[in-house]
């Protein structure tokens, strides 16, 4: 499924009636959630490269070229800084109000997959531009 979401929205870009469809698509439960926002993750191997691949549904919109950052804070007290893979990218408008979606990659080293897929995960911090938004995992 993520396959499929990822790969429409990489090969055009979506405009608010694609970027509704798909949020629509959509089957999976969110990872965590805020008050304004949901994130989805999962993960992708291409040549023996590792990637964490996310999209947040809800009122984030951004436009950068600055990257952004995810802190995961584990239950056992560690945590993992991981750097968008790109530097430069933007939200896309759904065609409901307020509410939009964003795609972000972050590369992994085997090692991080390992411990993200080996440990539970307590809380994100998504940091793009000015923003800090804090996600709770659900249980």
């Amino acid at each position: 499924m993520f396959k499929k979401i990822f790969s429409g929205f990489a090969k055009k870009q979506a405009g608010t009636k694609q970027a509704e469809e798909i949020i629509q698509s959509i089957t999976t439960a969110p990872f965590a959630k805020n008050d304004n926002n949901e994130i989805h993750f999962g993960y992708d191997e291409l040549g023996g490269f590792f990637m964490l691949k996310t999209f947040i549904i809800g009122e984030l919109f951004v436009k950068t070229n600055q990257g952004a950052q995810l802190e995961l804070d584990f239950k056992d007290g560690t945590s993992l800084n991981l750097k968008a893979d790109a530097l430069e990218f933007a939200s896309e408008l759904s065609s409901v109000s307020g509410r939009s979606i964003t795609f972000i990659d972050y590369d992994l080293q085997k090692k991080e997959l390992a411990k993200i897929q080996n440990s539970k995960i307590a809380r994100l911090t998504l940091k793009v531009k000015k923003e800090i938004l804090i996600f709770e995992v659900n249980a």
